[in-house]
């Protein structure tokens, strides 16, 4: 029993010594520091390079198998030559501050051959925001003026709203006037800048007004118009406007609901399967009004050109069935497919609706 003893006793401390012997013989990773602080830094300042010098301390050439960053305004490079015992290596990081101002705190994780791995290093410090530029302020070029926007949306509006909105504008030239006006400008916008001529360096506005009344649509609507600059018109100087027009049912009376048309589809989704590219596909869409008045069907419009839509009726009385007809032509399409058709209509529990047409083009 006890020579059983001895002999474990003696197994255990050729283990350890065996063990102790190969982490002394392996390599050993040791940086002069692992966190950075860059300091204030400006947002315009250029990139900003740390090193991260390490030595080699154990008895095995060290290897630096990779090093990554949490993310890509930080760029490491390392040395990627074996690193012998006792001699040092570099990691270089290279943070870039543009368009990231505030705070930093960077991470850069380093693979090595050693153990424990990985190691992480740290940057800290803050960004100094840039002052905003002309370009900053007005990104959009228009000749010889600037634009802070070139789209203005409206989002939602009821059939008799009205909105305004703004678009801010300088003149960018040196040393001429510029007298700013538009042309084709649909009767349901007014737009005016202010002042209408901008001397060199001044900046102004464009007030635009929607009028929802004027307009012989519903759903989603862009228009344009062409910015004319002394007389003179480039038609690259588009500034566009959207809306979407519906119906406001929330002022509609219990009672009122009750009496108002619905439209109820049998399916809203048709699946063609596969086709021979310059084939053609139909297909009807049954519906029914299940409400108690008129149901009229205001927009029926495709995603695309592709599909043809031919609605039986516009207005359909309570009870009456009808069906929306659609055809798909895969003429130069190929691949999977996805068209929609939009449905709006004067019924407050299915004002819009969307039908999908679905399938695979060989």
């Amino acid at each position: 029993m006890k020579r059983f003893r001895r002999t474990s006793i003696l197994l255990t401390l050729i283990v350890f010594t065996s063990s102790l012997f190969a982490q002394t013989l392996s390599p050993k990773i040791a940086f002069s520091e692992t966190e950075h602080d860059l300091g204030n830094i400006k947002e315009d300042g250029g990139k900003v390079e740390t090193v991260f010098e390490f030595r080699n301390l154990g008895q095995e050439p060290l290897m630096i198998k990779n090093v990554s960053s949490s993310c890509g305004c930080t760029t490491p490079t390392y040395s990627k030559e074996p690193i012998l015992p006792g001699k040092s290596g570099q990691i270089r990081a290279v943070f870039d501050p543009i368009n990231r101002p505030g705070k930093v705190l960077k991470h850069i994780t380093v693979y090595t051959n050693a153990s424990p791995e990985p190691v992480i290093l740290t940057l800290t410090g803050n960004v100094e925001k840039k002052a905003p530029t002309i370009i900053d302020k007005y990104p959009y070029s228009f000749g010889d003026v600037r634009l802070n926007k070139s789209h203005v949306s409206f989002l939602k509006m009821n059939k008799n709203e009205v909105k305004e909105s703004r678009v801010n504008i300088i003149n960018t030239s040196e040393n001429k006037p510029v007298k700013i006006e538009f042309i084709r400008v649909p009767e349901f916008i007014t737009v005016q800048t202010e002042p209408q001529i901008l001397q060199p360096g001044q900046a102004g506005v464009i007030n635009i007004t929607y009028d929802a009344s004027k307009v012989d649509d519903w759903g989603f609507i862009l228009s344009g118009m062409f910015m004319k600059q002394n007389g003179q018109v480039d038609y690259n100087h588009k500034l566009s406007v959207s809306v979407t027009i519906e119906d406001d049912f929330t002022k509609m009376s219990p009672q009122e609901r009750a009496q108002a048309p619905d439209i109820v589809f049998e399916n809203t989704t048709f699946n063609f399967g596969t086709i021979k590219q310059g084939q053609k596909v139909e297909y009807e869409f049954p519906f029914v009004n299940t409400g108690k008045s008129n149901l009229i069907l205001r927009k029926v419009k495709a995603s695309c050109g592709c599909t043809a839509i031919k609605p039986e009726k516009s207005v359909i009385a309570p009870g009456e069935r009808s069906s929306i007809k659609i055809e798909f032509d895969s003429r130069g399409k190929s691949g999977r497919q996805y068209k929609t058709v939009t449905i709006i209509t004067n019924a407050p529990n299915h004002s819009t609706v969307i039908l999908k047409i679905i399938g695979t083009v060989n």
